[in-house]
């Protein structure tokens, strides 16, 4: 990517194609969603639990009240992100030239992650 901003860009138009499952998704801004959408996602998780150790250490309510508000923000955010990486993976499977159907080969365990991504990467035909 060009930039920081670009970045965003692509975070928020994933973000804000939830529910679009028609069109296309380009290889290069299903991955950038991927990848920003897990660091914001872990960023959360992270950001709850350190504050959760700091309330048990500190012995302080007001560290739990908080850990508790981003876990439930993170968990929001996680949910909004996985419907939207769904969405996004439909499109890019489209965009790929296969079925959208395809997406239920990620219920395969270990192979159809594999079978997924390796279809999620091909070139858009």
């Amino acid at each position: 990517m060009k930039n920081d901003t670009a970045l965003l860009r692509v975070l928020g138009t994933g973000l804000k194609s939830v529910l679009d499952y028609k069109g296309q998704t380009k290889r290069a801004d299903f991955w950038w969603f991927t990848l920003t959408s897990s660091i914001v996602t872990m960023l959360a998780t992270y950001a709850g639990v350190v504050c959760f150790v700091l309330g048990v250490i500190a012995q302080q309510q007001v560290y739990t009240y908080i850990a508790y508000a981003i876990a439930f923000i993170g968990a929001v955010y996680a949910i909004w992100a996985l419907l939207a990486w769904i969405a996004a993976g439909v499109r890019r499977l489209r965009d790929a030239g296969y079925q959208p159907w395809w997406m239920f080969i990620i219920l395969v365990p270990i192979f159809g992650h594999l079978a997924l991504i390796l279809m999620q990467a091909q070139p858009s035909k």
